[in-house]
């Protein structure tokens, strides 16, 4: 009886998710500060919800993180984390728009990172 529950609990929950990463919309970028440098990687669309999502997170992740890469280590070394990775992204997001640096240029990344992970954890 118990296998036969554990089953159907699992199809509830399989069936009953409604992911809301996928883009099933066109997003009207021209709300947005920013489109990072544009290119394929970093397709913005919709969610269900209306927000913003990247058509492909995976994909925009390994963008930025090579994209802004100086932004990244500067973030890293001001606040003390680890190297950036899928599981330590939102402290990033968090300490972005907080950087402060000497050269202007990589206070811009700082900003820009934050604004990218504004849109990446709508992408889940």
């Amino acid at each position: 009886m118990r296998v036969v529950w554990s089953i159907l609990v699992f199809l509830c929950l399989v069936g009953c998710m409604n992911p809301k990463n996928k883009a099933i919309g066109v997003y009207d970028t021209s709300q947005l500060p920013s489109d990072f440098g544009g290119g394929e990687a970093y397709e913005i669309g919709m969610n269900q919800d209306g927000k913003p999502v990247f058509v492909n997170p995976d994909a925009a992740f390994k963008q930025i993180v090579t994209d802004y890469k100086d932004g990244f280590k500067a973030i890293q070394k001001e606040y003390y984390l680890f190297p950036i990775t899928k599981l330590t992204w939102r402290r990033y997001g968090y300490y972005g728009w907080q950087l402060t640096h000497e050269d202007e240029e990589i206070i811009d990344q700082g900003y820009e990172i934050s604004r990218f992970f504004e849109i990446y954890k709508n992408s889940f």
